[in-house]
């Protein structure tokens, strides 16, 4: 009979237990299942701000993260009162906000710390100091300490390499690639054992190409080198060097090379300038394990970041305030959910992690005394759940630019030129003459050299040289200003008054200015070589002239009468003048006023200094100059006709109007405005 009760209750028992465990197990796993939502919420952290005077500019670029993103590095260019003060901001894992300086200092002398870079891992950040006798720095964060300083005096590089090597990158074995771009090699350094070891780049570029960036993959196994014409992966294993971009020569252009940190994805922008081809600008995104590559043109945005590990870059539109998560191998965008009060877009100030999990922004209050910087940390929650948006960039093949090399690019419509009616001879002419009402200075602390005029618009200025000393000396005709606070720039200090006359002046770090009003026009002198007084004498001195300073002699100068556009402007004409080389010049452009943009900059010289460097030209028959020559990358037409060098140069055309006109109407087009040109 106990038997028979004590087994139901058993049973009982072991239902109720394992009821008991079901609902333990079901409750864990809702738990489990609350804290997984939780995990993949969106979140915004505020990490560190800056506070500035509004007397002061801050300008801030090249921002970086680490890979965990637990700190980020920019650097800064505060500027007071013309001054510049360059320094690299830290902000470190427990959010403190440190300049290299900061980290630098045992005393007052090391200052303009402007470069730095993390290792991979982001334990080490080296950074180089201008006025500090050291080649380099290298701070530990875990020792949150400068563990090793490469003195000049330990005579490890000679002179010349002690002031041109820069610190580019770091590994996270505390070996410091120390780069020569001019020279095209660098150098790893292994501070372990004391090591150097030198790697030739220029025996792999042109001789026009020179070294630009170095970044390491997070193992340090490879480093990638871009130049101006090219990216290369060397493998510190083989010593060898392997370019990563086909098709690639000195008229070709490649720039922000980036790359995520374990060596898979890397994003270039290419610009090509081909001989009797369109010029050609692209992004090209790049999966260096499979050969993956897609090229955009036309990207409808203001920038975009370094790759993460994944593939995943963020967009970003200025304009829209708002940024965006691209995906290049499957080609999805996502709308990042960031809250726009804690964004300030400008160009490239923000950073992506390269573990795809954080974005680096910044946002700015500008209050009535001080501007505050405040930078915040945002990481990205369920992005399935992000809206998606089309992507806003022309797809190209990459393995060859979309570019149709027997496509013939001339329009098949003429371009017609008409006649104009306003005369730039009048322009030149009365700013010319208008010089007698402008005063100049007739006494200098030195024998001048040479002066050089200036003149355009209601502006006069001289620029007296002797040697290296130099005076810049300026006047603004208006007629009507009383007030010389009219004629100082802000940073100017009111210093004395004198017979009726308020001066101006402040004494930068390298210059001095002076600024007032006389006679209802503006006067400023600018010079770096003398004291105040100086200044002051040279101001005292200014007088009319009777006659302007050199001849123009306008009516033997040619120009065209006839031109491509059917409403123009003629830009602020310009005259300038040299009392040593006697040169004489002018210049102004020929605005077009028409939907398509083709302006004609135009100058004029009595010597032979119009011509450009470029290598890629040609002579042009004319029976209409004794000399005749285009420079095609420049859009130039130069032409002598014995007595005056003239240019001609197709300006401001746009790509896409470019590439319908074509290379041989453009050319066509200024030897025909040529042609017409008579005094």
């Amino acid at each position: 009979m106990e038997r028979k009760l004590l087994l139901p209750l058993v049973i009982l028992i072991t239902l109720l237990a394992a009821c008991s465990n079901e609902t333990k197990e079901a409750e864990s796993k809702d738990t489990e299942d609350k804290e997984a939502t939780k995990k993949v919420e969106d979140s915004i952290e505020e990490l560190a701000s800056y506070e500035i005077s509004n007397e002061d500019m801050f300008d801030m670029y090249n921002f970086k993260s680490t890979y965990e993103g637990d700190k980020l590095i920019f650097s800064g260019n505060r500027t007071n009162k013309r001054d510049d003060i360059r320094k690299r901001y830290v902000i470190t894992a427990d959010k403190a906000l440190i300049s290299t300086e900061d980290l630098a200092k045992e005393d007052n002398e090391r200052d303009h710390c402007i470069d730095g870079e993390l290792s991979p891992d982001g334990n080490y950040f080296v950074f180089n100091c201008s006025n500090d006798n050291t080649v380099f720095s290298l701070y530990d964060f875990d020792k949150e300490e400068v563990i090793y300083r490469e003195e000049n005096e330990n005579q490890t590089f000679d002179h010349y390499e002690s002031s041109t090597l820069h610190a580019m990158a770091i590994t996270n074995d505390q070996e410091i690639i120390l780069g020569q771009k001019h020279e095209g090699y660098f150098k790893i350094y292994d501070l372990k054992d004391a090591s150097i070891k030198e790697v030739d780049v220029a025996s792999e570029i042109s001789d026009d190409d020179r070294l630009v960036d170095i970044i390491l993959t997070d193992d340090d196994s490879k480093i990638f080198i871009s130049t101006e014409q090219q990216v290369f992966e060397y493998d510190r294993s083989t010593e060898k060097f392997h370019p990563l971009i086909d098709d690639t020569d000195e008229e070709t252009r490649v720039s922000s090379f980036k790359m995520s940190e374990n060596g898979k994805y890397a994003t270039y922008h290419k610009k090509e300038n081909r001989i009797n081809g369109p010029l050609q600008e692209y992004d090209v995104f790049v999966n260096l394990e499979s050969g993956e590559q897609k090229a955009y043109d036309k990207l409808d945005y203001s920038g975009y970041s370094t790759p993460d590990d994944n593939g995943n870059i963020v967009f970003y539109d200025a304009k829209e305030q708002a940024m965006f998560l691209y995906n290049f191998e499957i080609e999805e965008n996502k709308i990042i959910p960031i809250d726009k009060d804690k964004l300030f877009m400008a160009a490239n100030n923000f950073s992506f992690s390269s573990n795809g999990k954080h974005l680096f922004v910044y946002d700015i209050d500008y209050g009535d005394e001080k501007t505050t910087y405040t930078f915040y940390r945002f990481t990205f929650g369920d992005i399935d759940s992000y809206e998606e948006d089309e992507f806003r960039g022309n797809l190209l093949n990459a393995s060859n630019n979309n570019v149709d090399e027997n496509k013939d690019n001339d329009t098949d419509q003429p371009i017609t030129l008409n006649d104009y009616d306003e005369d730039p001879r009048e322009g030149y002419k009365k700013r010319w003459e208008k010089s007698v009402d402008a005063q100049f200075p007739t006494q200098f602390p030195f024998e001048p050299d040479e002066i050089q005029y200036s003149m355009y618009g209601n502006r006069y200025e001289q620029e007296i040289i002797n040697g290296r000393e130099e005076i810049e000396y300026s006047t603004f005709l208006n007629g009507n200003i009383t007030n010389s606070k009219d004629c100082a720039a802000d940073d100017l200090e009111k210093d004395i008054e004198k017979d009726g006359i308020e001066y101006y002046y402040y004494d930068f770090t390298m210059e001095h200015e002076l600024a007032f009003a006389k006679d209802g026009d503006c006067y400023t002198i600018v010079q770096e070589d003398f004291d105040k007084e100086t200044s002051y004498s040279i101001a005292d001195s200014i007088q009319t002239i009777n006659d302007p300073p050199f001849d123009l002699p306008i009516d033997q100068i040619k120009f065209p009468t006839k031109l491509p556009m059917n409403e123009l402007n003629i830009s602020t004409q310009h005259i300038n003048y040299n009392t040593e080389t006697t040169e004489l010049r002018i210049f102004h452009t020929f605005e077009s006023r028409d939907d398509k943009k083709f302006n004609i900059g135009y100058a004029a010289s009595t010597e032979d200094t119009l011509k450009s460097q470029s290598e890629k030209h040609e002579e042009v028959e004319s029976s209409d100059w004794e000399e005749i020559t285009y420079y095609e990358d420049m859009h130039e037409l130069v032409m002598y006709d014995g007595d005056f060098y003239y240019r001609l140069t197709a300006d401001r055309i746009d790509n896409e109007y470019q590439e319908e006109l074509g290379e041989e109407n453009i050319k066509q087009i200024l030897i025909d405005v040529a042609e017409t040109m008579e005094k």
